[in-house]
């Protein structure tokens, strides 16, 4: 038999199963996406049983995110009041202090929590992520590795562990880390996100352009051919996938070193080359150009350079300051160097077509000229499918002469283009031809039509279209600063 309970008791057993049942309603509520129901059940339950710390944490958790963090930050804190001692109910009032913008008192409730339990996954992961939204990046990795020994596959430190590294440039530490944490949870999108960004920052799509780029393949391999003999001790600068030293090393010189500063291409490359039967012939350094040591990473100067290290409008890899370098202390005088020359070349562009892309008019009756001048200034023509008119003849606005300079300085001058032809003018194309050697001439020019190109010819337009015919002169301004150029037309004469 029960035994008999006084009407005290039996009113106290009644509310606790009525707060009981709610709480629970709630909760089934909550994980059913029915977030505001879910808090009405649970202020019905409260009425019942107002002093539950773990239900009014919970009951905070739920305020704060259907945005009523006011509240939540009271029930929050109540929680804590009854529970001192309770880690997680501290994390739990950090995180809405932190979305409250309270970030110090946020922090303080995220260290409290781990005092009480050095082992408090929860308030570490918080306290991480907070010290990253301060950018306090370095601060942060040792609460996710903390993390990580406690809980080896827990996605989400392997996730923020890895942003950590990319912030502070570790970007090979960082793509472990996102593969990391999508081997633990391949649902993680952020992961897969930031794992891409963090790829196409090491490895660009254009190299694939580059890679299969018939006619750059065929000019280096013309060049390297006359270059090489079984006597050459070759000096690769820049590795990639490793193709133009494939080609050297087919050649049969004396020794072949290649150089690869970014981790993960280095590490490709290395594969790459063995996959090929051809580790044995090429020595890969992940280094600089700049770090390599004569005698310890090259076994002597070199007496054949190759490199390719040039961007669409031929500077942008800093490509002078290695040449200077290379010239001044990796390689013999009578160096061989490919490609012995680069120039940018430069002409007036017009054509309906592509104007249609780069510039606006009169659409309806209505003039949008205007808007002209806020687009930027210098794009790349992406689109073979669009016809361009060339409205003067090339000219080549810079040369840069490998074998015979042993630097560069940054250069200003200006270019008198004659119009050839009559049209809309926007600007100025600008393209690359190459000197692979002093016979063979690679050029990315604007009106070819390539099945894959790596170079892109380049665009610096004026702000708004002008019409020209020929008897008129274009006064254009040139300059690079070692690092980039720069194109304007001044005016027309």
């Amino acid at each position: 038999m029960s035994p008999k309970l006084s009407p005290k008791h039996q009113r106290k057993g009644v509310r606790h199963a009525n707060a009981e049942a709610y709480f629970s309603h709630a909760c089934v509520l909550w994980r059913a996406g029915y977030l505001h129901e879910a808090v009405n059940s649970y202020r019905l339950g409260l009425v019942f049983q107002p002093d539950s710390p773990a239900v009014l944490s919970n009951f905070g958790c739920l305020l704060d995110e259907v945005g009523s963090r006011v509240e939540a930050e009271a029930a929050h804190r109540r929680a804590v009041a009854l529970a001192p001692n309770v880690a997680e109910m501290h994390s739990n009032l950090g995180l809405t202090l932190q979305s409250l913008g309270k970030t110090e008192e946020a922090q303080t409730c995220f260290e409290r929590a781990i005092e009480l339990r050095a082992d408090c996954t929860v308030a570490r992961l918080n306290l991480g992520r907070l010290l990253q939204m301060d950018g306090r990046h370095a601060d942060s990795i040792e609460h996710y590795e903390y993390v990580l020994k406690i809980e080896p596959s827990n996605a989400r430190a392997k996730t923020n562990l890895g942003i950590a590294l990319e912030h502070l440039g570790d970007l090979a530490g960082a793509t472990a880390a996102f593969r990391d944490a999508i081997a633990a949870d391949a649902n993680l999108v952020a992961a897969h996100r930031r794992l891409a960004e963090v790829q196409q920052r090491q490895v660009p799509l254009w190299h694939i352009s580059m890679l299969n780029d018939s006619a750059r393949n065929e000019a280096y391999q013309a060049a390297l051919r006359a270059a090489i003999d079984s006597e050459s001790h070759v000096l690769e600068i820049g590795t990639g996938a490793g193709l133009l030293s494939m080609f050297a090393a087919r050649m049969g010189p004396r020794s072949l070193t290649t150089c690869e500063v970014e981790p993960l291409v280095a590490q490709t490359a290395r594969e790459v080359i063995k996959r090929n039967g051809l580790a044995s012939k090429i020595s890969l350094i992940p280094k600089r150009s700049t770090d390599l040591t004569l005698g310890a990473d090259l076994p002597e100067p070199a007496s054949v350079l190759v490199f390719e290290l040039f961007s669409n409008e031929l500077l942008g890899e800093r490509v002078l300051a290695s040449i200077e370098d290379a010239k001044r202390r990796l390689l013999r005088p009578e160096c061989r160097i490919v490609p012995a020359s680069a120039s940018l070349m430069i002409a007036l562009f017009g054509g309906e077509e592509i104007g249609s892309n780069l510039s606006v008019q009169i659409v309806d009756g209505l003039d949008l000229s205007a808007f002209n001048p806020v687009i930027a200034r210098r794009q790349m023509l992406a689109r073979d499918d669009l016809e361009i008119d060339l409205l003067s003849d090339n000219a080549e606005a810079f040369k840069f002469d490998f074998e015979q300079q042993s630097e560069w300085a940054a250069q200003r001058t200006q270019i008198r283009l004659p119009v050839t032809a009559q049209g809309k003018c926007y600007g100025i194309v600008q393209w690359l031809r190459l000197e692979v050697d002093r016979t063979t001439t690679f050029e990315n020019h604007p009106r070819a039509r390539t099945a894959t190109s790596h170079w892109r010819p380049t665009l610096y337009l004026m702000p708004n279209p002008v019409d020209i015919k020929p008897g008129q002169t274009a006064v254009v301004r040139a300059m690079h600063d070692r690092i980039s150029p720069w194109f304007a037309v001044e005016r027309f004469e």
